[in-house]
Formats: structure tokens, sequence, C-alpha cells
């Protein structure tokens, strides 16, 4: 793992393609997207003892799931459009475990753009 933050680089990769998905840059740049932030650097602060490895492996799941439906490339290679249809199903699934990890995804990824965007504003003041 990097010491600069908490997950292996393909997780990491996987972790801000949702965070681009959820927060898409707008086209004026206000607010920032998920990848105008460094977000992974928040992460640490974010999880339990532990929980990076569990992340990491639900993670890599997500990225499988495109595959299993017959798509060439995993999550990271879809489209904007595609990774959101993605994860709403997800985020709607009736499965309680798999709909609570893609929530506590989320979870993670809000409190790390919330983090990333104060960080920013006071180093821009």
């Amino acid at each position: 793992m990097s010491p600069e933050h908490a997950l292996p680089g393909s997780a990491a990769r996987i972790f801000l393609g949702a965070a681009d998905t959820w927060y898409p840059p707008a086209p004026d740049g206000a607010p920032p997207g998920a990848s105008d932030l460094d977000l992974l650097a928040q992460l640490p602060a974010h999880l339990a003892p532990g929980e990076a490895r569990r992340l990491a492996v639900e993670l890599r799941l997500l990225d499988w799931l495109p595959r299993l439906r017959l798509h060439r490339g995993g999550f990271c290679w879809l489209g904007l459009a595609e990774r959101q249809a993605v994860l709403a199903a997800l985020e709607g699934s009736p499965l309680g475990p798999l709909r609570r990890r893609v929530e506590r995804l989320r979870g993670l990824v809000d409190a790390c753009y919330r983090a990333a965007r104060a960080q920013a504003s006071s180093g821009s003041a």
C-alpha cells in the first residue's frame, strides 16, 4: 500500500472511479468534481483500523460486476452514465448486505469529498 493513502493502486483507482461517478466535474468547474480534489489523502481519517483491506476487496468486486454482465472492462472502464447506472442499481439492491456496502462506500466518498473541499478552500483562502 502506498504510504500517502490507505488503498493499493487498483483499489484506489476504483475508489476514485466511484467518487467521479457521484461527484463528476461541473462544466464550469464549480463545484469541483472529485477528480479536482485529493480524496485519497482524506481516506485514512475515515477508515476504522483494518477497514482498508476489506474496502479494497469490496472495490475489486465492484470492478468485476460489469464483467459478470459480459462487459469487456471493469467498472472504471465504463462511461459516466454506465457507472451511474451500476451504482444506482446497487444502492437500490434488494440484497441488504450489498446495499449496505455500497451505502458505506458512498458515505466514505462523501466524507472524503467534504474534507478535501474544506482543505482546498482553506488552502486557497
